[in-house]
């Protein structure tokens, strides 16, 4: 089993040097699709109810929330199969957007943080993770999630309503997550494998922003049903 690692690590080290912007996409996509996977089927699954070969998808109730679809005004669980619907789209547009986004746009900017504030001393490690925090994070959030909006299909004015609803409580989660993960990887991480570990790391924040999106999406959706209807 040691053997093994080592030899997994030994190849991803070769990768690596040789072509180190494409491992980090391809690295960044799947980590990206990973944490999709875990907000779809962990944090916030989709009900799918079942009656024989047809299929009726869960409805979206005033919340957000998705609520099981309804017979006659009434919910009838006992006679049909509740099971969990995979958004393959979704999966998609996040693991698109960790890999020509998200990957290359960090191993750029870590970079540019390792060569500006050279050293591993607290001081430096410090001022990197305000830089990145403090700069990057609040700007670039914005950008990823204009992009998922358009890879959506939103109009701009609905995409830039979702990112300023969800924008200033998304950074302080990432402040509260990001800030010591970064302090670490910034303070001991060799700058080859930081990307790595911040993508690593980005399994349980990309699990809480898609979770975070689609919540967005269905509230709006809400919304727009009920002026429709009114």
């Amino acid at each position: 089993m040691r053997a093994a690692l080592r030899g997994v690590g030994a190849a991803y080290d070769g990768a690596l040097r040789r072509r180190p912007v494409l491992v980090k996409c391809l690295t960044s996509g799947a980590i990206a699709g990973a944490g999709d996977l875990v907000a779809q089927l962990v944090l916030d699954p989709a009900p799918v109810l079942k009656e024989g070969n047809s299929t009726a998808s869960a409805t979206t109730s005033e919340t957000g929330r998705d609520e099981p679809a309804t017979l006659d005004g009434k919910a009838n669980l006992a006679s049909k199969e509740a099971h969990t619907s995979l958004d393959l789209a979704r999966l998609a547009r996040f693991s698109l957007l960790g890999g020509v986004l998200v990957g290359p746009t960090l191993h750029v900017w870590y970079g540019y943080l390792g060569t500006r504030i050279a050293g591993r001393s607290l001081a430096a490690t410090i001022k990197r993770v305000v830089l990145d925090q403090a700069v990057f994070t609040p700007l670039f959030l914005p950008v990823f999630l204009t992009c998922l909006g358009a890879l959506e299909g939103k109009s701009i004015r609905h995409t830039l309503e979702g990112v300023r609803s969800i924008w200033a409580p998304t950074v302080v989660y990432n402040w509260a997550w990001w800030t010591p993960v970064q302090l670490a990887n910034f303070g001991v991480v060799p700058a080859q494998y930081q990307v790595l570990v911040s993508n690593a790391a980005g399994v349980v924040w990309n699990s809480y922003l898609s979770f975070t999106n689609q919540r967005a999406r269905r509230r709006a959706a809400a919304i727009q049903d009920n002026e429709t209807q009114s």
